[in-house]
């Protein structure tokens, strides 16, 4: 049977649902995990609208503060790796919606009109399936849009799409997002009996850059076996926190320098 796709608004109060509204009923061409579900990614907000994007059935909505939708937009649904399902949520920048399709067939990245759901740009991407969501970065020099494929992350100049970085050799698909200060951003990512580089690229990165290349304005750091898992990490005050198969890392964001390393209790199937 067809499933309904919908978007719900909760009270903050008290958790009392103040409307809901079906974005669309359909039956998804594609598989997903059993761990996965078919509404996997996390909707977006800018104080006037509320966009959600349902990858498993290829559609981008947005609806306004009372529930009403104001577009929607087929942008395609893909298989992906092993049928484990999507998992990229949308990004918003300055009155646009950004959709990362990293997939087995025809991976793209497209950035639409907030208002009217219209394609403003899109590029074309060589990487397969990846979970990792876009991220916009303000950092200390300009805005970038980063996103994170499998073996390889790049930054896109939000209002054209034009590439500003690519770096390669970062290993197989991201699941972790990455994070970022006004200094660096920060990502990496592991495989199921392995753990990747942690990797700090700083603000004014420019070209093709792969892990030797270490400068001030390129990779500034690798911490080797760091990298998150399937946990986005965190960094705050010049700390950055990675959490993976429940032990959370605790590492100078300025160096990679590690200062601490402890168990979680009951966190070792954190996602």
């Amino acid at each position: 049977e067809p499933f309904s796709f919908e978007v719900h608004c909760m009270s903050l109060k008290d958790g009392s649902l103040l409307w809901k509204q079906q974005v669309v009923s359909k039956k998804p061409p594609h598989k997903v995990h059993p761990s996965n579900s078919y509404a996997t990614e996390s909707p977006v907000a800018d104080g006037e609208r509320v966009y959600a994007y349902f990858a498993a059935v290829g559609v981008v909505a947005c609806l306004d503060q009372a529930g009403e939708m104001v577009w929607q937009k087929e942008v395609g649904a893909y298989r992906t790796s092993s049928d484990f399902g999507s998992g990229s949520s949308l990004a918003i920048y300055d009155g646009l919606v950004f959709v990362q399709c990293d997939n087995e067939e025809k991976s793209f990245l497209i950035a639409l009109n907030g208002k009217t759901g219209e394609e403003v740009w899109k590029v074309d991407r060589s990487g397969r399936t990846s979970w990792s969501s876009p991220i916009i970065w303000k950092n200390k020099q300009r805005t970038e849009l980063v996103v994170c494929g499998a073996g390889n992350v790049t930054a896109y100049e939000p209002k054209s799409g034009k590439s500003l970085w690519t770096l390669t050799g970062t290993g197989g698909a991201f699941s972790a997002s990455p994070t970022c200060d006004q200094e660096r951003i920060y990502l990496g990512n592991s495989g199921r009996n392995s753990r990747g580089p942690l990797i700090a690229v700083a603000a004014g990165a420019s070209g093709e850059l792969t892990l030797e290349s270490l400068g001030e304005n390129e990779v500034v750091w690798i911490e080797d076996a760091a990298a998150p898992g399937m946990c986005s990490p965190v960094v705050v005050d010049g700390r950055l926190y990675v959490l993976s198969r429940g032990i959370l890392s605790c590492h100078n964001a300025e160096t990679g320098e590690r200062l601490y390393r402890q168990r979680l209790k009951n966190a070792s199937s954190v996602t």
